[in-house]
C-alpha cells in the first residue's frame, strides 16, 4: 500500500462533515466527502448533504505527512480503526463512489420528469426498467410499471431516475 492511493477512512463527530473537511483541506490534506443533494422533503432541500454521514476520506499527499493532525482536527471525532490497524479505502472504491455520485447529481434534476415522460430506474432492485411518469413533484416520481402481469404505480426518488 503507498500512501498516495489509498484512502484514510475518517469520522466526524456528529454533524460536522462540512466542517471536518474545510478543517483537513486547510492543513493541506487531500480530502473527499460523498454527497448528494437534500430532497424537497428534508430541511437540507437543495443543500449538499453527506452520502455517508459522518465519513470522509482522506488521502495523506506526501510521504512524509502524518496522521498525528487529523485526530485533533475541528470536526474530527476518529480515525477510523480495526483493531490496531487504520481503515483504508482503496482508491477503486474512490472511483467508484465519485461516479455514484455524479450519477446522482445527473439524474435528481429536481421538476425535469413530466407526465407521459419515459424515466429509467438507476438504482434498487428495479434499476434499468423503464416506464411512464405519471406524475412527479421536486423530489418523487410516480411510474407506472408493469408488475406480476399488472400496472401498478410506484413511488420514487427523483434522485434514482433518469429521464429516456
Amino acid at each position: 500500500m503507498t500512501l498516495s492511493e489509498d484512502w484514510l477512512v475518517v469520522m466526524s463527530k456528529p454533524r460536522a462533515e462540512f466542517e471536518a473537511r474545510l478543517q483537513l483541506e486547510n492543513q493541506g490534506f487531500d480530502v473527499y466527502l460523498p454527497c448528494r443533494m437534500g430532497t424537497a422533503r428534508t430541511q437540507s432541500a437543495g443543500q449538499p448533504v453527506a452520502l455517508f454521514p459522518r465519513y470522509l476520506f482522506v488521502r495523506l499527499t506526501a510521504q512524509a505527512q502524518s496522521v498525528m493532525p487529523i485526530r485533533s482536527t475541528r470536526g474530527v471525532s476518529q480515525v477510523v480503526r480495526f483493531g490496531p490497524t487504520m481503515a483504508w479505502a482503496p482508491d477503486r472504491l474512490i472511483q467508484n463512489v465519485r461516479a455514484f455520485e455524479h450519477q446522482l447529481r445527473q439524474a435528481g434534476t429536481p421538476g425535469r420528469f413530466k407526465p407521459g415522460d419515459q424515466a429509467e430506474v438507476l438504482l434498487g432492485p428495479f434499476a434499468g426498467i423503464t416506464a411512464d411518469v405519471v406524475k412527479s413533484d421536486d423530489a418523487r416520481v410516480v411510474l407506472l410499471l408493469k408488475v406480476l402481469g399488472s400496472q401498478q404505480k410506484v413511488v420514487f426518488d427523483a434522485g434514482t431516475l433518469s429521464k429516456v
